[in-house]
């Protein structure tokens, strides 16, 4: 019986795994890491982070509230909503503190009335793996601080 149970495994599986191996090693094939992997992985990174902050909402990994510290000491809250696509696809950054008037205007370049990362500034931040882009909560709201900061 082990010899049987061998000769299946050796016949059906190993050729499996070595097209599998060849297939990446040679490039073909990239290896994806999970959403909730990504996602919890940069939870535990965002301690590193001087300026912001953010942590889960929800235990799904789709909602973060985070705050976005300036120059000037002002506080700004964030939502940060992470879909099924991400990191594909980047978060979506909703300012919270719109209602106030004097954080309204010092997001004015930022973010619409509603609290919406304005398009214009999505545009200026690449998003994406290669080099000089963001590909992590993190860094996006980093680059974003930067935003806020050239506009006050």
């Amino acid at each position: 019986m082990y010899y049987t149970v061998y000769s299946i495994f050796k016949i059906t599986i190993i050729p499996h795994i070595n097209n599998l191996i060849n297939m990446m090693s040679q490039g073909k094939q990239k290896s994806k890491v999970p959403r909730n992997f990504k996602l919890i992985e940069e939870i535990g990174d965002a301690q590193k982070y001087s300026y912001i902050s953010f942590g889960t909402e929800d235990h799904d990994l789709f909602t973060f509230s985070g705050s976005i510290v300036t120059n000037t000491g002002d506080v700004h809250g964030v939502m940060i909503n992470c879909d099924k696509d991400y990191p594909i696809t980047r978060p979506t950054v909703i300012f919270l503190d719109t209602s106030d008037p004097q954080a309204l205007n010092a997001l004015k370049n930022v973010c619409d009335n509603n609290g919406s990362l304005k398009s214009t500034v999505q545009d200026k931040i690449k998003w994406g793996e290669g080099a000089g882009q963001c590909y992590c909560i993190g860094d996006y709201l980093m680059e974003i601080r930067k935003y806020i900061r050239s506009s006050s």
